[in-house]
């Protein structure tokens, strides 16, 4: 199995699966910015990453508080137009969540809910 390696800017890993029987697909490891000024700039970036070829992805995110106001639980509140960005950024890159509820899928300041 080959799987070439593109990391950019720190803020993302782009890995090209070439699996069984020629079966050859994306993953990606997002992070985007962690500035707050920088929302924006991150979406573009990963708008960049599903650009790059049309083959399947999978993303590996913590997307859930962008993608509702109902996921996210306590900090600061973002902006409404940040949730609309966000999920116009996920429908152009043609990608759709894996609803995953419960303890095991859920993470608080980092640390897992048991």
């Amino acid at each position: 199995m080959r799987s070439p390696l593109q990391v950019t800017q720190n803020n993302s890993i782009d890995l090209l699966v070439d699996g069984l029987n020629d079966a050859k697909w994306k993953l990606t490891g997002f992070n985007g910015f962690l500035e707050a000024s920088r929302k924006r700039a991150s979406w573009d970036l990963f708008r960049s990453l599903a650009q790059l070829n049309t083959l399947p992805r999978v993303c590996i995110c913590d997307f859930n508080n962008l993608l509702s106001i109902t996921d996210k639980w306590g900090g600061t509140e973002y902006p409404p137009r940040w949730y609309e960005e966000f999920r116009e950024c996920i429908a152009n890159c043609h990608l759709v969540e894996i609803p995953l509820t419960g303890v095991g899928y859920t993470c608080e300041r980092g640390a897992r809910i048991v």
